[in-house]
């Protein structure tokens, strides 16, 4: 599996953060099928790549809601 970040995620990053300058580095792999990567730039995120036919992103997706609703960073 190649680090490099799939085209189509560096357009939506660069989409979220309203630029196409950020750093891009791939992070360890862990034990799923979803892909990390550190993006720099003036703060440090991460992006992931969590493929639908074998992830629980909707399960994700309502997590980060409630999460975010209480004022948590996510």
């Amino acid at each position: 599996m190649s680090d490099e970040m799939p085209r189509e995620l560096q357009e939506w990053v660069g989409g979220v953060l309203g630029s196409d300058t950020f750093g891009v580095q791939a992070l360890p792999p862990e034990a799923s099928t979803r892909r990390f990567w550190r993006i720099s730039g003036s703060v440090s995120r991460i992006a992931m790549l969590s493929p639908p036919a074998t992830e629980k992103n909707e399960a994700f997706v309502a997590t980060s809601k409630a999460l975010t609703e209480r004022g948590l960073p996510v």
